[in-house]
C-alpha cells in the first residue's frame, strides 16, 4: 500500500508530462469554447385545429391519422429538392458551398432543424389506440439570428401548406374515385338493362310476369274454342236439315202463284203446295186456316205420292233447276259449307294459339331463373349506384369543407420570432468538460507512464528488490547543460503536442466533419446521455 511519500514522489516524477498535457489541453478547451460561434434558435409552435363543422353534419373523407400525416409532410418537406430550394432561397451556409457537397450541406440543414410534437396526455388512451397529437414545433438554428427566423418561418408555412394540399388533394381524389365509380356502375346498369331489353325480346311471353297475362289469354281461347265447336256443331245439324229438306225439293217445279195447275202431277203439286207453305209461314201464325188447309192438302197429296212410289228430286240431275224454293236452300246450304269451313279453320288457329300459349306457360319456369339472375343483378347494380351517389354527394360537401377550410386544419399560435440571445453552445459546460477531459486524459497518462517505467525510484522499493538495508539516498544533482537541455525538451514537446493536435483537428474539420456539426452532434448525444 502507498503512503504519502510515495504518492508525492509519484506528483513530482510525473508532474511535468501531467502538466505537458493538461495545460495544452485546457487551454484548447478553453479556445473552443470562446471561439465557437453563437447559434440562435427561432421556434414557432403549430396547433392542430379540430373542424370547425361537426362530425353529424359533414363527415370529412381525410379518415388518415395526425401522425401519418405529419410523418408524410415531414418527409416532404425535408427531402433533398426542397431543402436545397430553401437553402438557395436564404442562401445559407456560403462558407461551405465552395468547399463540401451539396448532400453535406443538406444533412447540416436536416441536423438544424428540430421537429417535436405535443401529445394529449390528459386522456388515457384505449388499449390499441394512439395518443392523439395537440400541437407541434418547429425550430431552426442559424448563426444569423434573423435568418434562424426566416428560415423557421418559412417552414411552419411549409407545414400548413402541405397540409392543406394534401387534405385537399385527399378529398378531391375521394371524390375523383366515387365518380369513376359511379360512371362505371352506370355504364354497368345500362348493359344490363339491355341484356334485360334483349332478353325480355327473345323470350316474349315466356316472363314471369306475364304468367297472368297467358293463363287469362289460355282461358279466353279455350272459351272461344268451345263457342266454335258449338258453332260447328250447329251448322252441321244445320246442313243436315238443309241437306234433308233439298233432297225432298224438285229441281224443275214451276213457281206457283194464286190457282194451282189441276195438270200438274201429284208430285209437282206436292212441291208446289211445301212452296206456297213456306212462304205463308213467313207472314202467317201456324194456326192460321191457310196454313192448316195446307198442311192437310200436303198430307194428302204425300200419301198419294207414296202409292205411285215416285221419288221426289229424281230427275233432278238431267233438268235445269228452275225451282226457287230448291235454288233457297241450295244457297243456305253452300254458305254453311262456307262457314263450316272458315269456323274449322278458326278453330284450328284457336288450337294453334292455345298451343303456343301452354308451351309459354311450361317455358316460364325455365326462364325464371336467367331472368331473375339478370334483375338481380340490375337491382344490385342499381341499389350500389344509389349508395354511391350519397357517397358522392356527402364526399363533395366534404371537398367544399376542405376547400373553405373549415375542416382540420394546422394554426400558428407562436409565430416564430428573431431571438435575441444564443441557444448554444452553453459555454459554461463546454469548458468544465474540457478542464474535465484535460484532467483526467493528463492524469491518465501520468499514471499509464508510471505504471510502464520499471525503474528503483524508492528506498523501499530498493530494499525488497536486492534485500539490502539503505543507508543514505543521494538526491539527483543537475548540472546547468542537463537543466538547459530538459527545459528544450519541455519546450518542443509542448509545441509537438499543440501542432499534432492543431493538425488533428485540421484534418477532421476538413476530411471528416466541421468541427461545428460535430459539437452540435456531441452536445446532443451528451444531453441525452446526461
Amino acid at each position: 500500500m502507498q503512503n504519502i511519500e510515495d504518492i508525492k514522489g509519484l506528483i513530482r516524477r510525473r508532474i511535468k508530462i501531467f502538466l505537458f498535457t493538461a495545460i495544452p489541453l485546457s487551454i484548447l478547451a478553453i479556445a473552443v469554447t470562446f471561439i465557437l460561434p453563437p447559434i440562435y434558435v427561432s421556434k414557432s409552435t403549430i396547433i392542430v385545429e379540430a373542424q370547425r363543422i361537426p362530425e353529424e353534419y359533414v363527415k370529412t373523407t381525410v379518415t388518415s391519422y395526425v401522425e401519418e400525416r405529419l410523418q408524410l409532410i415531414t418527409q416532404r418537406i425535408m427531402s433533398r429538392d426542397k431543402l436545397l430550394e430553401i437553402i438557395k432561397q436564404f442562401n445559407l451556409y456560403p462558407d461551405m458551398a465552395d468547399k463540401y457537397a451539396t448532400e453535406t450541406i443538406i444533412e447540416k440543414m436536416r441536423g438544424n432543424i428540430v421537429f417535436d410534437t405535443v401529445q394529449n396526455r390528459s386522456l388515457q388512451p384505449r388499449r390499441g389506440m394512439r395518443p392523439s397529437t395537440l400541437a407541434f414545433s418547429l425550430s431552426f438554428e442559424d448563426k444569423n439570428p434573423s435568418m434562424a427566423q426566416k428560415v423557421a418561418s418559412v417552414l411552419a408555412s411549409l407545414y400548413l401548406e402541405e397540409n392543406f394540399k394534401k387534405r385537399e388533394e385527399q378529398a378531391a381524389s375521394t371524390s375523383l374515385f366515387l365518380q369513376q365509380e359511379i360512371n362505371r356502375l352506370k355504364q354497368q346498369i345500362n348493359d344490363y338493362a339491355n341484356k334485360i331489353s334483349e332478353f325480355k325480346q327473345a323470350h316474349f311471353g315466356e316472363l314471369p310476369e306475364n304468367m297472368t297475362t297467358n293463363l287469362q289469354a289460355l282461358d279466353r281461347l279455350n272459351g272461344e274454342l268451345q263457342d266454335v265447336n258449338m258453332q260447328i256443331r250447329s251448322i252441321q245439324e244445320r246442313k243436315i236439315y238443309l241437306e234433308g229438306q233439298l233432297a225432298n225439293l224438285d229441281v224443275t217445279a214451276p213457281v206457283i202463284t194464286g190457282q194451282r195447275d189441276q195438270s200438274m202431277t201429284p208430285r209437282q203439286r206436292l212441291e208446289s203446295l211445301r212452296q206456297e207453305l213456306m212462304s205463308l209461314q213467313s207472314t202467317l201464325s201456324a194456326k192460321h186456316p191457310d196454313i192448316k188447309k195446307l198442311q192437310r192438302e200436303i198430307r194428302e197429296l204425300e200419301g198419294q205420292v207414296k202409292q205411285t212410289g215416285t221419288r221426289p228430286g229424281s230427275d233432278s240431275s238431267s233438268s235445269q233447276i228452275s225451282n226457287p224454293a230448291y235454288l233457297t236452300l241450295k244457297t243456305q246450304l253452300d254458305t254453311s259449307d262456307i262457314d263450316l269451313r272458315n269456323l274449322t279453320e278458326q278453330r284450328e288457329q284457336l288450337k294453334i294459339e292455345i298451343g303456343n300459349y301452354q308451351k309459354r306457360i311450361e317455358t316460364i319456369p325455365l326462364v325464371e331463373r336467367d331472368y331473375n339472375n339478370l334483375t338481380q343483378d340490375y337491382t344490385n347494380a342499381q341499389q350500389k349506384y344509389n349508395e354511391m351517389m350519397n357517397m358522392l354527394m356527402e364526399a363533395n360537401v366534404a371537398k367544399g369543407m376542405e376547400e373553405t377550410k373549415f375542416g382540420e386544419r394546422f394554426s400558428i399560435i407562436e409565430p416564430a420570432e428573431v431571438p435575441t440571445v444564443p441557444e448554444k453552445p452553453n459555454r459554461r459546460k463546454i469548458l468544465l468538460m474540457g478542464l474535465f477531459l484535460s484532467l483526467g486524459l493528463a492524469g491518465g497518462l501520468a499514471y499509464l507512464q508510471e505504471m510502464l517505467d520499471h525503474s528503483v525510484k524508492t528506498p523501499g522499493e530498493f530494499n525488497a528488490l536486492f534485500n539490502v538495508p539503505v543507508l543514505s539516498v543521494i538526491p539527483l544533482m543537475e548540472n546547468q547543460q542537463e537543466k538547459e537541455l530538459k527545459r528544450k525538451r519541455a519546450i518542443l514537446f509542448t509545441i509537438i503536442t499543440f501542432g499534432l493536435l492543431f493538425m488533428t483537428l485540421l484534418l477532421f474539420h476538413f476530411y471528416v466533419m466541421p468541427l461545428d456539426i460535430f459539437m452540435t452532434k456531441l452536445q446532443r448525444k451528451l444531453l441525452i446521455l446526461m
